[in-house]
């Protein structure tokens, strides 16, 4: 079990690790995060309590971070936008703007995958929205249009 106390500026919060390697990576994390603090540091204790300090994530030397696939590149996600493309008939549920005018349609997820990531690759979920109304619409509404 790995430990990590992180400090800045004059508060701390400890937190346990399985790995050394993903007690680094909370560092790198941290440090970024707080990297305009003027009082920031973390100490990482490993299993025999031994505590090294680190100020800049520079000290920590390369940290591999693993990267989640693109959902957007997945062929789960291809298929089911094409789908959605093709019900639309190549027009903005909201404007009607079309394609063949040269307009950018856009699938949109009607309730957002921040919030409710169990419904990425629903239908129901989905619309399509050029590229305007989609950027209006952003995730501040989860209707149907």
């Amino acid at each position: 079990m790995y430990r990590v106390t992180f400090y800045v500026e004059g508060r701390n919060r400890r937190t346990n690790y399985q790995s050394e390697k993903a007690a680094r990576r909370g560092i790198v994390r941290w440090l970024n995060k707080h990297h305009q603090a003027t009082d920031v540091h973390a100490i990482l204790y490993g299993p025999d309590g031994t505590p090294e300090m680190f100020r800049d994530v520079a000290e920590l030397g390369h940290i591999d971070t693993p990267k989640a696939p693109d959902f957007y590149q997945s062929q789960a996600w291809l298929r089911v936008r094409v789908d959605a493309l093709a019900n639309a008939k190549g027009c903005c549920v909201l404007c009607g703007a079309r394609a063949s005018e040269g307009v950018a349609l856009h699938v949109d997820h009607i309730k957002p995958r921040s919030t409710h990531p169990e419904l990425e690759l629903d239908p129901d979920n989905l619309q399509v929205l050029c590229g305007p109304c989609n950027l209006g619409k952003s995730n501040r509404y989860s209707e149907r249009w």
